[in-house]
């Protein structure tokens, strides 16, 4: 499944040239924001700054301060800078981020299913996410979304436990800052993570509400509460 799935995202992942909006995430990776708005049209320059070159980026920890006109958090940008600095740039090994994030999902999915209703729900789960036409265009873009949905299918996992396994209070202490962990990841990956911490917040209270032990329909459903918002329209 994990090589079918890499398979297909690999498959024409440079026919296309890239685009502006993969350019911009390039230029914001390199700490200049959206400079290039501010490049005069009606005049002749004698050297334009190269916003996009790796070898005239700014240093990775101003990123965050150099957002102008952006609505996205920062943590994509500044994983795929370190991503840059160790692969190198080129539309294939930019796009490979998303390719890497997005299998990741696939295998996560899996043990999502796998743990709230057995290899079987597992399988048929990876197999539509293997298979979603979105997935495969967003692996094959150069942003963030297939971040998000590994970073949200990792969190709603972890979080689940605290429902269906007792432990000692370290451990669930320990989870639990995972959990809070994940959610601020989601949350500086991309705004789209408002879907998925109200449904942490649903699964929270359907907590709160049923201490008591649960049949498999129910966890498989609270653990629902929180996936299908986290991965909002990522399996359309």
């Amino acid at each position: 499944m994990i090589i079918g799935a890499a398979a297909l995202r690999l498959w024409g992942l440079t026919r296309e040239a890239l685009w502006f909006d993969e350019i911009w995430h390039v230029e914001l990776s390199n700490g200049h924001g959206s400079e290039f708005a501010a490049i005069p049209i009606d005049q002749f320059i004698p050297r334009q700054e190269n916003y996009v070159a790796l070898s005239e980026a700014r240093a990775w920890h101003s990123i965050p301060r150099h957002m102008e006109y952006v609505l996205h958090p920062p943590l994509y940008h500044l994983l795929l800078r370190g991503w840059r600095e160790v692969v190198g740039d080129s539309p294939l090994r930019l796009r490979g981020f998303s390719v890497i994030a997005s299998v990741l999902g696939v295998g996560l999915i899996f043990e999502a299913g796998r743990r709230t209703g057995g290899v079987a729900v597992g399988m048929w789960a990876a197999t539509m996410l293997a298979l979603s036409m979105t997935q495969i265009e967003q692996a094959q873009d150069g942003r963030g979304y297939t971040l998000l949905c590994a970073i949200g299918l990792a969190t709603a996992m972890v979080a689940n436990t605290l429902r269906v396994q007792r432990s000692s209070m370290r451990s669930e202490v320990l989870r639990c800052a995972v959990v809070a962990t994940g959610a601020v990841m989601m949350m500086f990956t991309h705004y789209f993570a408002a879907r998925g911490m109200s449904g942490a917040g649903r699964f929270c209270a359907a907590g709160a509400a049923r201490a008591n032990a649960m049949d498999p329909a129910d966890d498989a459903d609270s653990c629902g509460c929180i996936l299908a918002p986290a991965m909002g329209a990522n399996l359309a």
